[in-house]
């Protein structure tokens, strides 16, 4: 089994974390806005917190990032990526169970919010029980908020003991 670890960002991830969005969010903002190389560098570097960010590392090797915290009294999954690479090998859904155990255990829900053009990513957070709350915007630009809801401490999964920390959920 993968060994998933995450650590906290640093601003000299900045390139990769650059590369790893123009592979991941690319294609979708591509089809929404368009990709200009430039403008989304000055909009990654104006929007990201770097102390809130984490990297995920698989066997050692760099390939995602992740961003959690706190709305309205629930986490929030502020964004997930994980290189093409290394998608469809359980590497998101095993964060995303992780991040769902913990909030749950606590009594919270995890909101979200994702582009309707992402077809795959909406199929997996319905996979993972996350039920629409509502749209907003107009194709293709169509925003989607999502949200799954605590089952229950019964009902709640042990936590994914193979993924390692520093992983938390931040303010």
């Amino acid at each position: 089994m993968q060994t998933i670890c995450l650590r906290p960002a640093a601003d000299a991830d900045f390139d990769f974390f650059f590369r790893l969005h123009k592979q991941t969010l690319g294609p979708y903002v591509e089809q929404v806005w368009g990709w200009v190389d430039e403008d989304q560098r000055a909009y990654l570097q104006r929007t990201i917190d770097v102390d809130e960010t984490q990297v995920v590392v698989v066997d050692g090797v760099d390939v995602g990032r992740l961003n959690v915290g706190h709305l309205a009294g629930d986490v929030y999954l502020g964004l997930i990526e994980i290189a093409p690479d290394h998608q469809k090998r359980g590497v998101g859904a095993r964060i995303l169970r992780t991040v769902l155990d913990c909030a749950f255990a606590d009594g919270k829900g995890v909101q979200l919010h994702v582009l309707d053009v992402n077809a795959g990513a909406c199929r997996l957070y319905r996979r993972l029980g996350f039920d629409e709350l509502s749209r907003e915007g107009t194709a293709p630009a169509i925003r989607i908020q999502m949200r799954a809801n605590p089952r229950g401490t019964c009902h709640v999964r042990s936590l994914d003991r193979n993924i390692a920390g520093p992983w938390h959920l931040r303010s």
